[in-house]
């Protein structure tokens, strides 16, 4: 009855603490009851300061609550400018199946087939070590 929450990383497969701080808003900010996976996410940014630097400067706007059709939980925050930014964590299978783009670090770019396959694969990988894998989009709104 514990998850650590043990890699967060971008689509290549290097850390990335921008994905901690996505992963963190969507987190802290849900209404519902924290799950495992939620309360992993919320203590392991405990020890990473910057991830929560960066998310610490928006407020909740809205939620899409999980549910077990759509496999992903959603919330639409707001930064200091009154910019809207919704923040998606679920499921492999169902956010590859509704995004369009991916961050390669350096710039958004059309999500193609291939980085799908690719993505699915490197969580069966993990799924195989034992981990449960998430992805998390964003969409500005």
């Amino acid at each position: 009855d514990r998850i650590i929450l043990e890699h967060h990383t971008d689509i290549r497969g290097d850390r990335d603490d921008n994905v901690l701080a996505l992963a963190w808003l969507n987190s802290f900010h849900q209404s519902g009851v924290k799950n495992l996976m939620d309360r992993a996410v919320l203590h392991f940014a405990e020890d990473t300061p910057e991830a929560l630097l960066a998310a610490s400067a928006y407020r909740k706007v809205d939620e899409l609550p999980f549910d077990f059709e759509r496999r992903r939980l959603s919330v639409v925050v707001s930064d200091v400018d009154r910019n809207h930014l919704m923040v998606c964590k679920g499921a492999v299978e169902e956010m590859l199946a509704v995004s369009t783009q991916v961050w390669d670090g350096t710039a958004c770019r059309p999500l193609t087939d291939t980085d799908r396959e690719a993505l699915t694969e490197t969580a069966r990988d993990y799924n195989r070590e034992g981990f449960r894998v998430l992805l998390v989009a964003t969409r500005e709104i």
